[in-house]
C-alpha cells in the first residue's frame, strides 16, 4: 500500500511539473477591462502603458494630440518613467488639445513562448492599452497604446526590462481623420 502512495504521489508531481513546463512552452494573452469581473494585468514596469504613465504623459504635455504620434521616455532613471510626445525630426513642435476626461477601456498583455524564447535569449512581450479619451473643445477619441518590451508576460503580469515607449493610435475619433 505505501508503494503504491509513493507511485501515485510520483506520479502527480511528474503530472505537475509537465503541466507548468507546457504551460511555458505555450504563447499568452490576458485581456482586462476595468469594470468588469476579472484580474487586472499587473505591469511590473513604470515604463510600460499603465494608468499612471498615462496620467503622467498628459500632465507634462498639458493635454494629447488628435492624430497617432510616436512616445518617447526620457527618464534618466529607470523606476520614474518621463514619457513624451515624440516631436518631429524636423525640428515642429506636435499640437496638443486639454483633455477633461478620460478612462481605460482595455488593457491586453500578449507573451510569446517563454521556453523558446529563453533559450533563444529575446524574451519579449507587447502590451495595448485603449484609452477613451475627452478633449477640452467637445471632441472624442479612442486612443491605443502600444508598446513592447524585452521581458516576459504570464497571464496577466508583465515583467518588463527595456524597450520603447511605444506609440500612441487614433483608432476612432468624432472628427474627421
Amino acid at each position: 500500500m505505501r508503494n503504491v502512495r509513493s507511485a501515485v504521489t510520483v506520479m502527480l508531481l511528474v503530472l505537475t511539473m509537465a503541466a507548468c513546463v507546457w504551460g511555458l512552452m505555450l504563447p499568452t494573452t490576458h485581456t482586462f477591462r476595468p469594470g468588469r469581473p476579472g484580474i487586472p494585468v499587473i505591469n511590473l514596469a513604470p515604463e510600460g502603458p499603465s494608468s499612471r504613465a498615462f496620467a503622467a504623459l498628459l500632465e507634462a504635455e498639458g493635454g494629447l494630440p488628435k492624430h497617432s504620434v510616436h512616445l518617447t521616455d526620457l527618464a534618466r532613471r529607470p523606476a520614474v518613467p518621463e514619457i513624451r510626445v515624440l516631436a518631429p525630426v524636423d525640428g515642429g513642435g506636435v499640437e496638443v488639445f486639454p483633455v477633461v476626461d478620460w478612462q481605460i477601456e482595455r488593457i491586453t498583455v500578449t507573451g510569446g513562448n517563454i521556453l523558446a524564447e529563453a533559450l533563444e535569449g529575446e524574451m519579449a512581450y507587447a502590451v495595448e492599452m485603449d484609452i477613451r479619451v475627452r478633449y477640452e473643445d467637445g471632441e472624442s477619441a479612442l486612443l491605443r497604446w502600444e508598446a513592447w518590451g524585452y521581458g516576459f508576460a504570464v497571464g496577466p503580469l508583465a515583467l518588463r526590462r527595456s524597450g520603447p515607449a511605444g506609440d500612441l493610435w487614433v483608432v476612432e475619433s468624432t472628427w474627421a481623420q
